[in-house]
């Protein structure tokens, strides 16, 4: 690798390109490249240490991330290593999240700081608007829905299709590629606008402009890629070759130091060496660089131009995304409706019970008054126990599950007379007079909605099979 694209890669002050925040996150793709098969095949086991660590490491980010937010609110920016860790947190994600996608071959490295890598990300933690940081989780709202039907999309049918390709034919087409690109590419940009290590709001799910520039690759510091020699290599320490003081300048072609005759002829018998030709050759490949992968931006490593076909599948992505957490809803709401939904024969057999705690009082109620020899404080008393037996019944009723939308509406009415009947007794118990208790009674047709709430109790029981 060359040119890798790590570090600060924009100075302080300096902006992360025309036109661009500063503390815009930054995400490079090195171009596709091929797989080992066997590693792809597995790739999700070997994925497992790095997952584990991801874990314990997210459980940590997100303690992390709430401080982060009280401080960004007082001090309007991240604490330096607070923002380091959770920099460090994402590039470790990004690199994962990468290998995981197919988009590289390379084991990642156990690393919360820069590696030299075939997927970079770059963090430039800055200031930030404490309004915004505020109401971080509600402006991410729109940011967070967009970014999981993307992912959803690709982990779905998508990336097992796409599984089924590196396997075969051991590399990904580079449209595909590029469209998963784009949909990490914005994960990782929500991810670090919820983390507050940037203040700019996600963007470029179906990728950047063609002139759209970015901060050249060699900007800072990055860590030296394959191939690249280093700084000054090849070239004389200072002073090398200076004559010392008061030692005069050797004239032009003027050598300073003369072999004795003879030296570097060949002997007697020899042959004369070709005009020029060296005496020793280097191993081939001798201080030539390794070949260098380059990145989806060429020059502009960055940046990250989609095909027409990329954008095509981007936005299949999508709609794959929104067909599954449709489905989901689906799924979830049926089965509720079946954890709610219970058999005829349940149900009949709760409203029998409850039934049966109803007729033990409606059946003593004529001996009971009977007894009261005519007593109008006994009788209201018998017609209190009345109310109360026909408001629990309403009540009972009222907390069964029907199975069906008839059940459900009869039992409605049941419950509806038991109600009305409880209320009207409740009246009868009040009574202070034998005219008043008449004159109640004939109001409130009392008699007439008893054989109402027969038929309709019948008509619940055939709604549930019952008689």
């Amino acid at each position: 690798m060359t040119d890798m694209p790590l570090g600060t890669a924009t100075p302080p002050g300096a902006t992360g390109g025309a036109g661009r925040a500063p503390d815009e996150i930054l995400v490079a793709f090195a171009e596709p490249a091929p797989q080992n098969r066997l590693t792809v095949l597995v790739r999700i086991i070997l994925a497992i240490p790095h997952l584990v660590v991801l874990w314990a490491l997210g459980i940590a980010a997100e303690v992390v991330v709430i401080i982060c937010w009280f401080a960004a609110l007082v001090l309007g920016r991240l604490p330096v290593g607070l923002g380091e860790f959770l920099s460090g947190y994402l590039r470790w994600l990004v690199r994962v999240q990468g290998y995981l996608f197919l988009l590289t071959d390379r084991y990642p490295p156990f690393e919360l700081g820069e590696a030299d890598y075939p997927v970079q990300i770059l963090v430039r933690p800055g200031p930030l608007n404490r309004l915004a940081v505020l109401f971080r989780i509600i402006l991410a709202i729109p940011a967070a829905l967009l970014s999981s039907l993307v992912v959803l999309g690709m982990e779905t049918i998508v990336m097992f299709v796409t599984w089924l390709i590196v396997l075969i034919a051991g590399q990904m087409p580079r449209p595909l590629y590029e469209a998963i690109a784009a949909g990490q590419r914005y994960y990782f940009r929500y991810t670090g606008y919820l983390f507050l290590l940037t203040g700019s709001y996600p963007w470029g799910l179906f990728g950047d402009q063609p002139d759209q520039a970015y901060p050249a690759p060699a900007s800072g510091q990055p860590v030296l890629g394959y191939g690249q020699p280093a700084p000054g290599y090849g070239q004389p320490a200072p002073g090398y070759a200076e004559p010392a003081p008061g030692y005069a300048e050797p004239g032009y072609g003027q050598p300073e130091y003369q072999p004795p005759a003879g030296y570097g002829q060949p002997g007697p018998g020899y042959p004369e060496p070709a005009y020029r030709q060296p005496e020793y050759a280097p191993p081939a490949g001798y201080a030539q660089p390794a070949a260098v992968t380059g990145w989806l931006g060429g020059d502009q490593p960055w940046r990250l131009v989609l095909s027409g076909t990329a954008k095509g599948l981007v936005g299949m992505f999508l709609a794959i995304g929104v067909l599954v957490a449709v489905l989901w809803v689906v799924l979830i709401a049926v089965a509720a409706s079946s954890n709610n939904t219970v058999s005829k024969a349940v149900a009949a057999a709760s409203v029998q019970t409850a039934y049966a705690k109803l007729s033990t009082t409606v059946g003593s109620f004529d001996s009971k008054v009977s007894g009261c020899g005519g007593k109008l404080s006994c009788v209201n008393r018998v017609d209190s126990q009345m109310s109360q037996s026909f408001r629990t019944f309403g009540s009972d009723i009222q907390g069964i599950s029907m199975p069906t939308p008839a059940s459900t509406a009869a039992a409605g009415t049941v419950q509806s007379d038991a109600d009305q009947i409880g209320t009207d007794f409740q009246r009868l118990s009040t009574a202070s007079s034998v005219s008043q208790y008449q004159q109640t009674v004939a109001s409130t047709g009392l008699e007439g909605l008893l054989n109402q709430f027969d038929a309709d109790y019948r008509g619940l029981g055939r709604t549930l099979g019952v008689g």
